[in-house]
């Protein structure tokens, strides 16, 4: 791996999957993601859109797979007979727990990756503009700037795309993250209306999310 970038490996399974995790319906789609793609990012762009489809989008026809599943084998995590009641507490944490949490957490991930990215170049940015090391470089920029308009108009563009691109970024943290909250809160309103009222299943994601680390 090279410093500077993330691999990130993402499992699913077609609606109408067995639910057997050792078919060949699972899916594995990989993204390697660095500075360049998140400044550039129609690959990462393209790679969440996919993680969200297949948990987020289906989500009744997951569960409802797994209730199926557990209701035609009748065995529990543990091997041991699970009755009716207890099918629909099963099927949801076992979605939870294989499928929706883990793809929660590699978006959060990519997102905070591209979040960290954003915050290393301000500080580059800011470096170089003001004090420090490369400070002396800046300011032999200026002197040429003044002599040669050419190298005034490199120096400005330069530092224009810089910025650009550090406010993109900035922006598209800002935007998925309000995407993910709003994913988030609409797929807890149906986890609650579908396994357990009483539950904050964004709360509960969080707890799942610490303990992975």
């Amino acid at each position: 791996m090279v410093a500077g970038e993330l691999a990130f490996t993402a499992e699913w399974s077609p609606v109408d999957s067995n639910l057997d995790r050792d078919s060949n319906d699972i899916r594995v789609e990989r993204i390697t993601v660095n500075r360049s793609r998140c400044i550039n990012p129609t690959l990462v762009n393209s790679f969440l859109s996919m993680l969200r489809h297949k948990s987020d989008d289906i989500i009744k026809q997951r569960l409802y797979a797994y209730a199926t599943f557990y209701e035609d084998s009748g065995i529990g995590s543990n091997s041991q007979k699970i009755n009716s009641n207890s099918i629909r507490e099963v099927s949801c944490n076992k979605f939870l727990e294989k499928e929706l949490y883990p793809n929660w957490k590699i978006r959060n991930n990519i997102i905070k990756f591209c979040d960290n990215e954003a915050k290393k170049m301000k500080e580059e940015i800011d470096l170089k503009n003001g004090s420090g090391s490369s400070a002396g470089i800046n300011t032999k920029k200026v002197v040429e700037a003044t002599i040669d308009p050419y190298a005034a108009r490199d120096f400005q563009e330069e530092e224009k795309s810089k910025y650009k691109e550090l406010n993109n970024l900035i922006k598209w943290v800002e935007n998925n993250n309000y995407i993910e909250s709003i994913l988030q809160n609409n797929t807890n309103s149906i986890l609650q209306q579908n396994c357990n009222e009483d539950i904050n299943y964004i709360e509960k994601f969080w707890t799942f999310y610490n303990n992975k680390r």
